[in-house]
């Protein structure tokens, strides 16, 4: 029974000859695709939102190093950092529904099939992927093409800017790295 309740259908009978035979884990790895892409999928689209709030709250709110749109609307007044923190809020609400959107992708993911291995290294991989595709994005879109911001508004940013969009690399190369899956081998 997969965890919906529901039967494993046709190719679940076959699970205990295939695993007799020895070729029990290249069946599960074919049928469980879907699941594993929707799983994979959830953990980087989850890992981009909360790096998308580990930005806003580390850098916008407790370090004070940029705000959204200030490089645009520099916090010389009050009223600029009203507009600049609106800004903030709405890009913070938007992670934040980025990372329902990935909580919901993993669920459908677990509910589908019940053969799939959790593994939370990989899931920790997904996430670091999804982190550092948000920290590339948010390098190349806000702070190089569209000059929103830079990670510290500052004479020297473009050092603060590079270093952010290596850490981003770092994060993909060792997300790939706990998100690789060894695929099974036919006996």
């Amino acid at each position: 029974m997969a965890r919906s309740g529901k039967p494993l259908g046709e190719g679940a009978a076959g699970l205990e000859e295939g695993a007799r035979a020895g070729r029990m884990s290249v069946i599960v790895w074919r049928e469980t695709a879907p699941a594993r892409r929707a799983l994979k999928g959830g953990g980087v689209v989850l890992g981009f939102g909360m790096g998308g709030l580990i930005d806003g709250i580390v850098l916008h709110q407790v370090l004070q190093w940029h705000h959204m749109i200030s490089s645009r609307l520099p916090v010389d007044s009050l009223r600029a950092l009203e507009i600049n923190t609106l800004a903030d809020g709405i890009f913070n609400g938007s992670m934040w529904l980025v990372s329902m959107g990935g909580l919901s992708l993993l669920w459908r993911g677990m509910k589908r099939d019940a053969r799939v291995p959790l593994s939370t290294p990989r899931l920790i991989g997904w996430a670091l992927l999804g982190w550092g595709a948000f920290t590339v994005v948010d390098s190349i879109a806000f702070h190089a093409l569209l000059g929103l911001h830079h990670i510290r508004e500052v004479p020297g940013f473009l050092a603060y800017d590079v270093a952010f969009f290596l850490l981003g690399l770092a994060l993909i190369g060792l997300g790939s790295f706990l998100a690789r899956e060894e695929k099974p081998v036919l006996p």
